[in-house]
């Protein structure tokens, strides 16, 4: 596990811009890091008139650090890994997985380091398969099943998802658990109803391919995509696979994320355990 103290931070609106010293110094008065790593290499600067900016801020670290999250080792990539390299948030909702995971066989999906999967394999699953799309991810999950000793019950599998479930099902694979972690499908309001169909997709195959009480731990990231369009399109999910689906537990962002009253966007992430009858 790396022993100094990383720092990654993104700047994307003017408003931040403005007051980035000012950030950065109450930053490091409160977390002392050794090192700051800057993640403002986002599109969206654009938008405010900013240009996109990258790099170390200070002394320079390693890119690539091994972290521990629920008693998983995880290689992240500060530098070239999504936004800032991990997401931090999920973190707790990975420990459930865990929770539920002995003696299973657990497929997880979208999977980017392999965290869901290797929480699922410390948990005691009987066998774990986690598929990303992107090589440079399923590179760094196999280094991370190494880094854990799981090459004996966890592999990867570098794929478009959509395809795999279509896949499994024509195969008539069936699995115990299984856990949906797509990117946000929408980052605007106009673009719901298409992205209401690509969940509608996944979690209606990914039902399809659960043994009988198995479970669907499902999530969406987007704050345009709320709690009425998620909840309403697991029914309809459910209605389509011609399924039962009893919802055990509803879970967001770690406490570290905490919503702020009176602005519904803040609470963007969705978490839903499901038993699927």
């Amino acid at each position: 596990v790396t022993k100094k103290i990383y720092l990654v931070v993104q700047f994307l609106s003017l408003s931040c811009e403005v007051y980035r010293h000012e950030i950065l110094k109450a930053l490091k008065k409160i977390i002392r890091p050794d090192f700051i790593y800057e993640r403002s290499d986002a599109g969206v600067r654009e938008k405010e008139g900013l240009e996109e900016k990258s790099g170390w801020i200070g002394d320079a670290g390693q890119d690539v650090i091994t972290i521990r999250e629920n008693d998983v080792l995880l290689r992240v990539d500060i530098a070239k890994g999504q936004k800032t390299g991990y997401f931090l948030d999920q973190k707790f909702n990975r420990k459930k997985v865990a929770e539920l995971s002995k003696g299973k066989t657990v497929l997880d999906t979208f999977s980017h380091t392999g965290a869901f999967g290797l929480n699922a394999f410390k948990g005691g699953a009987k066998q774990v398969i986690s598929v990303d799309l992107s090589q440079e991810a399923v590179d760094l999950i196999n280094k991370n099943i190494e880094l854990n000793h799981a090459e004996n019950k966890m592999s990867s599998v570098c794929a478009d998802v959509f395809d795999v479930l279509k896949q499994y099902e024509s195969e008539g694979r069936k699995f115990d658990l299984i856990v949906l972690d797509p990117p946000a499908f929408t980052k605007n309001a106009k673009n719901i109803q298409k992205a209401y169909g690509g969940y509608k997709e996944i979690n209606l195959r990914a039902m399809r391919l659960l043994n009988p009480n198995g479970i669907l731990v499902t999530c969406s990231c987007s704050y345009f995509f709320d709690s009425e369009h998620f909840y309403g399109m697991i029914m309809k999910a459910a209605e389509d696979s011609k399924k039962k689906v009893q919802i055990l537990a509803k879970y967001g962002a770690g406490p570290d994320h905490p919503v702020l009253s009176g602005y519904p966007k803040s609470e963007y992430l969705k978490c839903a355990v499901c038993r699927v009858i």
